[in-house]
C-alpha cells in the first residue's frame, strides 16, 4: 500500500489489550506509519504532553473514552495549544458495530469511528481523511519548543 502523503505520520494507539496493541502496532507499520502506545487514558495524556501526533486511535470499549469530550477541555491539556488539540483526530475503534454506536462515539467526542478488527485499507482511508501531509507531525516542530 502507498504512502500517498502520509507516510511519516505520527500515531497514538490508545488500546488496553496487548494483542490489540500488536495487532495495530503492525497493521500501521505496514501502513508505514510511526506509533506510540498508551494502554490507558493517562499514559494517553502524558504522550500527548511530550510530543505531537497526527491523529490519536482509541478503544472504544477503555473504561475512560466517555470522556474525551471532557479531556479536551481538561486543565492537563493547557501546556498544549488550544488548536493542536482541539484539532486532533481522534478515531474510535471498536469490535461492537451495533446500531447507535457510532453516534455514541461521535457524541463523546471521536471524529471517526471504525470497527475491529480494523482493516488496512479501512484504516488507510480513514487516516486520509483526518491527515494532512502539511499537517504532518515534527518532533523538531513541538509546540512546547516553540519560542512564545
Amino acid at each position: 500500500m502507498t504512502k500517498r502523503g502520509i507516510g511519516d505520520s505520527h500515531i497514538l494507539l490508545v488500546e488496553d489489550n496487548e494483542i490489540n496493541q500488536l495487532v495495530m502496532e503492525e497493521i500501521l507499520r505496514s501502513l508505514q506509519l510511526t506509533t506510540d502506545i498508551a494502554e490507558h487514558g493517562e499514559k494517553a495524556l502524558e504522550c500527548l504532553k511530550r510530543r505531537r501526533y497526527d491523529a490519536v486511535l482509541m478503544d472504544a470499549q477503555m473504561p475512560d473514552y466517555q470522556a474525551t469530550r471532557e479531556r479536551r477541555a481538561q486543565p492537563q491539556f493547557a501546556c498544549l495549544p488550544v488548536c493542536l488539540f482541539a484539532c486532533l483526530p481522534i478515531v474510535a475503534m471498536t469490535a461492537h458495530a451495533m446500531s447507535g454506536d457510532k453516534e455514541k462515539c461521535l457524541a463523546a467526542g471521536m471524529n471517526d469511528y471504525l470497527t475491529k478488527p480494523v482493516d488496512d485499507k479501512i484504516l488507510y482511508s480513514t487516516l486520509l481523511k483526518w491527515i494532512s501531509p502539511r499537517n504532518s507531525a515534527d518532533e523538531k516542530d513541538h509546540p512546547s519548543d516553540s519560542p512564545t
